[in-house]
C-alpha cells in the first residue's frame, strides 16, 4: 500500500485519491476535511455504496487499511456494511428512553395498579396530552427548564398544571427507581 501524505494535504475539495493495494479505499476531500471512504458494490442489491471509515489525519493510512480490511471482510461474507451501519444507528435511536416511554411506564406501572380504573384512565389521558410535544424527546435530556416550560404552558388551567406537575414527577420517580434514568 502506497500513500503520499503530501498529495493528501494538497487534495482539493471534491477530489479523491485511490489507495493502491486496497481496492475501493480512497481518501476523499471535502470543505470540512479529508475522510477515508470504502466504495464497493453491495452484495445484497448490487448497487454502489460507500461507507466512511474515519477522518485523515486522525486515522493514519495503516489504520485505514486495517479498517478497510475489516469492512471488506464483512462485504465478502455477504453483508452490506453501509446497511449494517444504518441498522446500528437505527437500533441506537430506538433504544433511547424517551419522555413518552417514561409516561407509558408510569401509566402501566403505577396508575393502573394504584388508582381506580376510571381515574387512572383520566389521568393517563391528561398526562399523554400534556406531554405530547416532548414525548419523543430523550428523557435524560429533559432539564428543569423544559419541565418548567411545559408546566408554565398550562398556567391558564392551574388545576391541570398542578396535576401534570405531580404526575410527571411521579413518572420521573418511577423511572429513576427502575434504573431507566440516571440520577
Amino acid at each position: 500500500m502506497q500513500f503520499d501524505a503530501r498529495a493528501a494535504k494538497l487534495l482539493q475539495p471534491g477530489k479523491h485519491i485511490v489507495v493502491d493495494g486496497c481496492p475501493g479505499l480512497r481518501l476523499v476531500a471535502s470543505t470540512q476535511g479529508r475522510a477515508w471512504v470504502y466504495r464497493y458494490k453491495s452484495p445484497v442489491d448490487s448497487l454502489m455504496r460507500q461507507v466512511k471509515l474515519g477522518q485523515w489525519p486522525a486515522m493514519a493510512a495503516g489504520m485505514a487499511a486495517t479498517r478497510w480490511q475489516e469492512v471488506k471482510d464483512l462485504r465478502d461474507a455477504g453483508q452490506d456494511p453501509a446497511q449494517a451501519k444504518k441498522d446500528t444507528r437505527k437500533a441506537a435511536r430506538a433504544s433511547v428512553y424517551t419522555v413518552g416511554h417514561a409516561v407509558d411506564d408510569y401509566i402501566t406501572g403505577h396508575l393502573a395498579t394504584n388508582r381506580e380504573p376510571r381515574g387512572a384512565k383520566a389521568v393517563a389521558a391528561r398526562l399523554r396530552t400534556a406531554t405530547a410535544e416532548i414525548a419523543k424527546m430523550p428523557a435524560a435530556g429533559v432539564t428543569r427548564g423544559v419541565a418548567f416550560e411545559l408546566i408554565n404552558s398550562l398556567a391558564d388551567r392551574p388545576v391541570l398544571a398542578k396535576s401534570v406537575r405531580n404526575e410527571l414527577g411521579g413518572a420521573w420517580d418511577l423511572a429513576l427507581d427502575a434504573g431507566r434514568l440516571a440520577a
